[in-house]
């Protein structure tokens, strides 16, 4: 735990000093108070960070929103206004995590998140060279290639070389000296170092460095404009002054109100989910973060920024890239560097004031580079082309627009890429002389729809065409219509069809058959079975129909969901099987005791299963006060087995739980019906019959044995022994 901590308190101080002039550059180009930066920070860092589902992700105040909240602010007036828009976006998200919107994120092809991460590698690079050569002009922290100064990246670096400042250089060499060496030498070679960043040894070396260039008629010190420059005057009337000012009965009167949170709600979400997307890629200890969960978090905090004046608030993959790069490996950090920046508006702003912005560009520059290094751009093209062409769009569109337009444009190229690449692969043809095979593979889909009605159009008139499909069960509807449409024109063309291992679909003559495609389907699936069947064994049927010979009784549920033979992968003629609502053995069920009797004496059975299951209908019900008619009399008794076993069902708080508790003891009071019987123990005395109680896990596939064994009558209450 001790070393957990010192390590990322160490990576916490770092990202807080990287994200100390991102809070005051975003707010000052959102045209927003100073403090709204800080807030949106400090929430970030301590509420989600509390919250969330990364440990390593680090959540502030979004830069990719700079455009909509500088035009929310004006349309709404004034800046307090937009902090309701800001909580009830934050109320938006909730509600988009209760819902599963995270789930989105998943559809995100992974050369896309590789791209994205190059391409803000390569942004960081590209928007720290002005502020490592002492040209400040463009805000910390701006990732779009359109500058709010109407310059863009590239044209910034030719002002740039018009306005080099000579200490902020000697600042920006000595920085990177200073973070290579320690981290390469000094903190490999001494363990005392090893949890210290050489980022934070950078800062303060940074600020000794300008306070001797003051010495130093040529250098001289930085003047404040090339500074952290946190307002000295800030204090908790700040804080009043806003709660005050708010007037929610707004949000009834403005409807532009509600408009401008569903942006900032739609945005902020998806910024988020890319920004998680790419965090789980970069954690050291491969975690997977709940997207769902990082929603209700986002939004929770944006409740909380809103309330006291901050701006939205989304995950920042700068900061949670300087997280990981400083050794991050627990939320710890995020939440530190949250109270951190808590202390900077409170404590000591006039000693951040000291800290040079070039030597955090310094190190943002080698974030950056780690990010977009030429081994991530090989390892890409190794492969493959499917892999390495989205890849490179998405870089290139990242940096000539911004994260969210260049994420969209790469991943629409990756689909397009994939259904271009992927057209013909659902399906495969052979060709012998006339005889052509056209194999559908399991997962073809509309994708493969062009291509394979390509290649059937070019099977030449007279032909024989057989086609296999590896699914037998389903197949995509655009492929079913495909071959329906193939069967007609093959009737004209002279070409014969062969099916085999073919899903049922519909022809013209079943569509105005009164019968359902449902009902055909099963007729078309036994043919289907035999034909397979006898594929393997050509006598099956002949061997089948000689008689029966089963070991095991089946006494289950009817539930459609719990096939014996499919779960027990056992074949036609293995089990005698009877069935019915909740898998009960009454005694005055004269169709069970039939079945029970013949299984015994008849077929000689050597094991009585009874057989029930999770998530079970009848079980349900009969815990209910619902009045279900002639099922009543049925399902009293599970009730009574219910009242049998009432103070343990009811010590039992979690209602699902108790329903699978009660499955179980029903079951095992089935099984001792089954023992009252005359029939069992009869056969008990001729010869060894075992019976036995399960229950099926639909949610599993698995089988769990329940703890009852009655092998003999002299295992029941003398009340129940028959003398035979």
């Amino acid at each position: 735990m001790g070393q957990l901590l010192k390590k990322n308190i160490s990576s916490g101080i770092v990202v807080f000093f990287v994200a100390l002039p991102l809070c005051l550059g975003i707010a000052l180009a959102q045209n927003a108070p100073l403090l709204s930066g800080l807030v949106s920070g400090i929430v970030g860092g301590i509420i989600v960070g509390i919250l969330g589902a990364s440990h390593i992700s680090v959540s502030g105040p979004a830069a990719g929103l700079t455009v909509v909240v500088v035009a929310a602010i004006a349309q709404l007036g004034g800046f307090q206004a937009f902090t309701l828009a800001v909580m009830l976006s934050g109320a938006l998200q909730i509600a988009f995590g209760m819902i599963r919107a995270g789930l989105i994120s998943k559809f995100i092809p992974g050369s896309v998140i590789k791209g994205m991460l190059a391409a803000i590698g390569i942004i960081i690079v590209l928007k720290q060279l002005p502020h490592l050569l002492g040209y400040d002009s463009d805000y910390v922290g701006d990732m779009e290639f359109l500058q709010p100064d109407g310059r863009n990246t590239f044209t910034e670096l030719w002002v740039m070389l018009r306005n080099l400042n000579p200490t902020a250089i000697m600042i920006s060499v000595v920085s990177f000296g200073v973070i290579i060496f320690w981290d390469k030498k000094i903190s490999k070679k001494y363990a005392a170092f090893r949890n210290i960043p050489g980022s934070l040894i950078a800062v303060f070396v940074a600020v000794a460095a300008n306070l001797l260039a003051a010495k130093v008629d040529w250098l001289r010190d930085l003047s404040a404009n090339h500074l952290v420059q946190i307002p000295v005057d800030l204090g908790w009337q700040n804080f009043a002054a806003q709660i005050k000012g708010l007037d929610f009965s707004l949000l009834l009167k403005r409807k532009e109100i509600w408009t401008v949170a569903l942006t900032i709600a739609v945005i902020g979400s998806i910024e988020t989910l890319l920004s998680l997307e790419a965090a789980d890629k970069l954690d050291p200890q491969r975690r997977l973060s709940n997207k769902n969960r990082e929603l209700l978090a986002q939004g929770t905090g944006n409740i909380i920024s809103g309330f006291f004046g901050g701006l939205p608030i989304t995950a920042v993959i700068v900061r949670t890239v300087t997280n990981v790069n400083s050794g991050a490996t627990h939320r710890f950090s995020a939440i530190w560097h949250g109270l951190l920046l808590a202390a900077a508006v409170f404590a000591f702003p006039k000693v951040l004031n000291m800290i040079p912005l070039a030597v955090l560009a310094a190190i943002l520059a080698l974030v950056g580079y780690k990010l977009s290094s030429h081994r991530i751009f090989l390892d890409v093209y190794n492969s493959g082309r499917e892999q390495f062409i989205p890849f490179l769009v998405t870089v290139v569109a990242v940096v000539f627009t911004d994260i969210l337009i260049g994420v969209a444009i790469g991943g629409v190229f990756a689909v397009v890429f994939v259904l271009i690449n992927d057209h013909s692969k659902g399906f495969f043809v052979t060709r012998e002389n006339a005889n052509y095979v056209v194999e559908l593979s399991e997962d073809i889909n509309f994708i493969h729809r062009p291509g394979l009605s390509e290649a059937l159009r070019k099977i030449p008139d007279g032909a024989s065409v057989t086609l296999h499909a590896e699914n037998q069960r389903m197949i995509h509807t655009d492929i079913a219509e495909l071959i329906s449409e193939f069967r007609e024109s093959a009737a004209l063309r002279d070409i014969k069809i062969i099916e085999k291992n073919m899903p049922y679909i519909p022809t013209v003559e079943d569509s105005s058959n009164r019968r359902s495609p449902s009902y055909k389907r099963l007729i078309h699936g036994n043919r289907n079975w035999v034909r397979k069947t006898l594929e393997t064994d050509n006598n099956y049927f002949k061997k089948l129909a000689r008689g029966q010979k089963p070991e095991i009784l089946w006494i289950g549920c009817a539930d459609s969901r719990v096939p014996p033979n499919e779960i027990t992968e056992t074949k036609p003629g293995e089990i005698f099987i009877h069935r019915n609502v909740a898998n009960l053995v009454v005694h005055t069920d004269l169709n069970m005791l039939s079945v029970l009797q013949y299984a015994v004496e008849a077929l000689g059975v050597k094991h009585v299963i009874v057989a029930g299951h999770y998530e079970c209908g009848g079980i349900r019900a009969a815990m209910q006060d619902v009045d279900l008619g002639l099922a009543n009399n049925w399902l009293r008794n599970i009730k009574e087995v219910y009242h049998m076993h009432a103070a343990e069902l009811e010590a039992t708080a979690d209602a699902k739980a108790r329903e699978r508790l009660l499955v179980e003891l029903s079951t095992m009071e089935q099984v001792r019906n089954l023992a009252k019987t005359s029939i069992i123990q009869q056969a008990w005395k001729k010869r060894q019959l075992e019976i036995h109680g399960w229950v099926v896990d639909i949610g599993t596939g698995y089988i769990k044995e329940l703890p009852i064994k009655l092998d003999e009558a002299t295992d029941l209450e003398p009340i129940f022994r028959y003398k035979l």
